[in-house]
């Protein structure tokens, strides 16, 4: 039996983008957080510069009590 020329099985996988959001309750902060998967990789910026660098849209994700 030749597998050459033929397709791996995982080649078939629909690929579906994660879904980014941002939590509403950040903008009741002036300055937030953001890290860029390094320990050195931690910038500071405004909740509403999140959202423009990113296109992800509002969200309520938790719950205030």
């Amino acid at each position: 039996m030749s597998y050459k020329n033929e397709r791996s099985p995982a080649s078939h996988v629909i690929y579906t983008p994660p879904v980014t959001l941002i939590d509403r309750e950040l903008l009741r902060f002036d300055w937030i957080w953001a890290a860029a998967g390094h320990p050195h990789g931690v910038f500071q910026l405004r909740p509403q510069d999140l959202q423009g660098l990113t296109g992800a849209p509002l969200a309520d994700v938790v719950q205030v009590l």
